[in-house]
């Protein structure tokens, strides 16, 4: 019969090698982007990827303890796809959060876009100048008053899913390198194994 604590037992080791996961590589793949000053919902976009990479990763370790052993030599070339595939989504995040994001507070960044509003075409003109990350500080990072509203929630949503979609195929690449090294190690004893049966 399925109880709590078996669940909890089970499900322990997914959430301590998630939580490793991101406290080892999040040092370098952050969420620091937020819509607007008036609208905090990166932290959202941050908890959802963990929480979806727990239970992408326990489906994942499922499907493959219920199937037949993977050959070391498939997995070095799934590996291989997925560290292509992975560095390729970090790049992109980078360079979407620097062309569609400007510096607001420490550690903050908030999405601009390329519709602007009335109100900053008229402070645009009255100001005579061209625009620049700036004046985010201007609008005091209200820049659903600077942008089309559905640009931005656009570009935020297309950024928290570049980053959703690159901790998968981080997590992916660790189940298959560890997947890899199990197998590695259960090797030598094989012919021990062998031995005994005869």
């Amino acid at each position: 019969m399925l109880t709590p604590s078996i669940i909890k037992k089970a499900w322990q080791p997914i959430m301590l090698t998630t939580a490793w996961m991101f406290a080892g590589i999040g040092a370098f793949l952050t969420y620091s982007v937020e819509l607007s000053s008036t609208y905090s919902l990166g932290q959202n976009v941050a908890a959802a990827a963990q929480s979806l990479v727990a239970i992408l990763f326990g489906l994942i370790i499922l499907a493959m303890s219920g199937s037949k052993k993977i050959s070391t030599a498939n997995l070095v070339k799934g590996g291989v796809v997925l560290f292509v595939l992975g560095v390729a989504l970090y790049f992109a995040y980078l360079y979407l959060e620097a062309n569609w994001t400007c510096p607001y507070a420490r550690d903050r960044r908030l999405i601009v876009g390329e519709t602007f509003t009335p109100a900053l075409t008229e402070f645009l003109e009255q100001q005579k100048r061209a625009f620049s990350c700036d004046l985010v500080l201007d609008f005091a990072g209200d820049t659903t008053q600077m942008f089309a509203f559905s640009e931005l929630l656009f570009r935020f949503l297309m950024l928290g899913f570049v980053y959703v979609l690159t901790w998968f195929v981080l997590a992916t690449l660790i189940i298959c390198i560890g997947v890899g090294l199990s197998n590695g190690s259960k090797q030598p004893n094989a012919p021990e194994t062998e031995k005994a049966g005869t």
